[in-house]
């Protein structure tokens, strides 16, 4: 999946000059931030508890997280973004890489699968609290 600029901007958080997707292991117009995120893993059709992430890089196709829990390639996942306004935006995604840090913590690398419904995820989580 592919992900519109517009959307890519908002997670960002200003305005980006190019974003692009080269359809391979990575994609271009990767993007580095700085912003908490709520991944829910997902497992059958269950969402499992949320967990705080970091994203560190953004792509039209890709997201780059810091993790505490380790998630093997090809597991599913929705992430939960914070936009201005109040705002949220959901996407399922696929693991790709999954690399444990010296730090305990694990660099995930995924990519966007699909935009999902941000009123299926726990309520608490729809309104950022």
């Amino acid at each position: 999946m592919h992900l519109p600029a517009h959307l890519l901007q908002q997670i960002v958080g200003h305005p980006v000059a190019h974003f692009s997707g080269s359809g391979h292991k990575r994609a271009l117009g990767r993007v580095t931030l700085e912003t908490q995120a709520t991944l829910f893993p997902i497992h059958g059709d269950l969402l499992d508890n949320p967990i705080q992430v970091t994203a560190h890089d953004i792509s039209a196709e890709t997201v780059g997280l810091v993790s505490p829990l380790a998630m093997m390639p090809s597991a599913n996942f929705a992430i939960r973004f914070s936009l201005p306004d109040d705002e949220a935006l959901a996407i399922r995604c696929r693991v790709t890489r999954c690399v444990q840090q010296p730090n305990g913590k694990f660099a995930l690398a995924a990519e966007f699968i699909s935009l999902i419904d941000v009123e299926t995820l726990e309520p608490q989580y729809r309104s950022g609290t």
